[in-house]
């Protein structure tokens, strides 16, 4: 399998721009998760240099609280509603809501890579309206929150999961990894006693 190489930053059209190219120096996967499960789904990745803000660059903070002030959230990607058509050219965007963790509980029960049902690291996100939903092009994108509207500022509060089920058809909901409870995970490796260690972030711990 290719790793990825570089990143891409402020892309709006990827047939008519290239954005900020910054290579990537490595990944690192959470320790407990598994392919066959979808649990702890969530990873981060170190670039080679510093990223520069720009006016199509800025920077997302993280949630970092258990309890939440809105139910409302937007997914962007290059895939979303295109489930089984031409992925989009353009970035695009959907404004999806929280719902009930046992929505999800109800829907995956059966499949098994849900075998321990819905857990305190998940969210259960999606929409009542028809073909709303992140797609197949979409995972590891974030789940954002606009938190201050004069300075354009959001903050992640998920992640897209991956292969969410009948994305773009019908009435759906997926369970996105919840940001604020790997927070200390993220913060020991990228601030932390392990962020500048040899073995922390290399290409082969990825895949």
């Amino acid at each position: 399998m290719e790793y990825p190489s570089i990143v891409r930053l402020g892309v709006y059209d990827i047939l008519m721009d290239h954005g900020h190219e910054v290579p990537i120096e490595g990944f690192l996967r959470h320790p407990e998760h598994s392919y066959f499960r979808a649990y702890h789904d969530i990873a981060l990745v170190k670039l080679e240099h510093r990223v520069y803000f720009t006016s199509n660059i800025r920077p997302a903070c993280l949630w970092y609280t258990e309890s939440r002030n809105t139910t409302k959230f937007i997914v962007t990607g290059f895939d979303n509603n295109n489930s089984y058509g031409v992925p989009s050219t353009q970035l695009t965007k959907v404004v999806l809501e929280e719902f009930p963790g046992q929505d999800c509980a109800q829907r995956y029960k059966f499949l098994p890579r849900f075998s321990r049902g819905i857990t305190d690291g998940q969210l259960c996100v999606g929409s009542d309206l028809e073909g709303r939903h992140a797609c197949i092009g979409d995972p590891g994108s974030s789940l954002l929150t606009l938190t201050h509207p004069k300075t354009c500022m959001f903050h992640i509060v998920g992640i897209t999961p991956i292969g969410p089920y009948g994305c773009g058809v019908g009435k759906t909901r997926a369970l996105y990894t919840k940001v604020a409870h790997y927070l200390d995970w993220i913060e020991e490796n990228v601030w932390g006693s392990k962020a500048n260690l040899a073995d922390t972030y290399k290409f082969n711990k990825f895949f």
